[in-house]
């Protein structure tokens, strides 16, 4: 298994999308999600919960949470956005992803 999909199995809104949403296995992220997606996939969240917790106050039950979330895909984001590698599907769309692990 890729060391980016290991430490993403550390990342909490990564395991949330890709064995929740997904319902994929660790495996077909491995198999067939190229880094840049998974970092996308990692922005995307962090986006959101930046954009969630903007309005709150640190004293809402779930801020501890979304703080903890935002700093792991940040740490996630800063430490595997420059070190991407080549892969077989480098470009395709999540479609296309989801229909090559559908099979």
């Amino acid at each position: 298994m890729r060391q980016i999909v290991k430490d993403a199995k550390k990342v909490s809104e990564l395991v949330n999308q890709f064995r929740e949403i997904d319902n994929i296995t660790w495996k077909q992220v491995d198999e067939f999600y190229p880094d840049t997606y998974i970092i996308q996939e990692a922005t995307y969240h962090l986006g959101i919960a930046q954009e969630e917790i903007q309005s709150w106050e640190s004293d809402e039950p779930d801020y501890a949470i979304y703080k903890k979330d935002i700093m792991q895909l940040k740490r996630f984001i800063k430490y595997w956005k420059p070190k991407c590698q080549p892969h077989k599907n480098d470009g395709k769309s999540y479609e296309e992803l989801r229909d090559n692990y559908l099979k």
